[in-house]
């Protein structure tokens, strides 16, 4: 009789479980998130990364009383000691929702739109000479891209997905690749995204591979560079695009913010912090060695198209789309730490 009484002990067990809500494990990483002088202006969709210890924000777009959007060349460079913005350069054309990384002393910026609906081709590359800021150009995508996102693996920068050509939005499932230190560096085609055309793909690099979760769907892949081939992944566990992700210790992956379909809404979205349109404050945190997403400390709202890079123990989010036809001047800094 003792394995029967055990069997319906555990059942009830079980039940008691159920009836009072499964909770969500905890997640391993705690999130500090703290607040920095604010942008001079208020952008989303721009160039963003750390440059020799400085922050640098360059183009993306704004709004003027929600009537007129504007594409911007203006470029900032953050100072963490005096925690100040002053402008630098501005880049040679406008740059709206390109995407950029950093590698030895030069921010590659690739691609972007510099008008409505009107994408480029165009890398500029931005390095610091004495005390002085330089733009200058460098190999141009294979083709015209906006809204596409990278991954940094050793010397060599990948884009993915995103918006290609010109007039209507279109977008695909091409991956890029370049050696950003090759002595004649030249643009190369990888093994393409699993499944449909899709944009606002959050990637990360992490373990020598290559993340890359969403774009308004929960489908999740890694992509080794050695093999030129991209596997599945757990499902993300809401469909979300328009955000993005830093890797942090080469093992955690993380998501902040992002956006939701309304014809996704759903019981996967029915316990996030999510606003009536659709933009999440929830942070995810994906464990690459156990292949599982957890729940974050989450940002103070909801956010997209933000700007965001990894310094040692922090994460720098700065700027973004709060709300349809609005932009956000915020810097928020987020100090990590593994949960005890």
């Amino acid at each position: 009789m003792r394995p029967l009484r055990s069997l319906v002990m555990a059942a009830v067990l079980l039940a008691a479980a159920v009836a009072a809500g499964a909770q969500d494990p905890p997640c391993p990483v705690t999130i500090e998130w703290r607040h920095r002088s604010d942008l001079p202006k208020a952008v989303g969709g721009a160039a963003f990364g750390v440059l020799g210890g400085a922050v640098v924000a360059a183009g993306g777009t704004t709004w003027i009383d929600g009537t007129q959007k504007l594409w911007l060349p203006d470029a900032f460079v953050h100072d963490f000691a005096a925690d100040t913005w002053s402008p630098i350069p501005a880049m040679p054309r406008p740059a709206g929702y390109p995407c950029a990384v950093t590698f030895r002393d030069s921010l590659y910026v690739f691609g972007g739109q510099t008008a409505k609906e009107v994408n480029s081709a165009e890398t500029l590359r931005l390095h610091k000479v004495g005390d002085a800021f330089q733009w200058e150009g460098f190999v141009p995508i294979p083709e015209k891209l906006a809204n596409m996102q990278p991954a940094l693996v050793g010397s060599t920068a990948f884009l993915v997905a995103g918006d290609g050509g010109d007039g209507v939005p279109a977008p695909n499932n091409h991956v890029w690749k370049v050696d950003l230190a090759a002595e004649n560096p030249a643009w190369k085609s990888c093994a393409p995204l699993p499944g449909t055309n899709r944009t606002g793909v959050a990637t990360a690099a992490c373990g020598g591979s290559v993340y890359a979760f969403g774009g308004d769907c929960v489908s999740a892949h890694r992509y080794d560079p050695a093999q030129d081939r991209w596997e599945p992944i757990a499902d993300f566990p809401f469909p979300v695009y328009w955000a993005w992700a830093v890797s942090w210790q080469d093992r955690y992956i993380i998501l902040p913010g992002g956006f939701v379909s309304k014809q996704n809404w759903g019981p996967a979205t029915a316990k996030l912090r999510m606003d009536e349109n659709g933009f999440v404050a929830d942070v995810l945190v994906y464990d690459t060695v156990t292949n599982r997403y957890f729940f974050g400390n989450p940002l103070p709202k909801g956010v997209i198209d933000y700007g965001l890079a990894h310094m040692d123990n922090r994460i720098l989010l700065v700027g973004g789309e709060d709300r349809g036809k609005h932009r956000e001047s915020w810097f928020l800094m987020g100090v990590l730490s593994m949960n005890e």
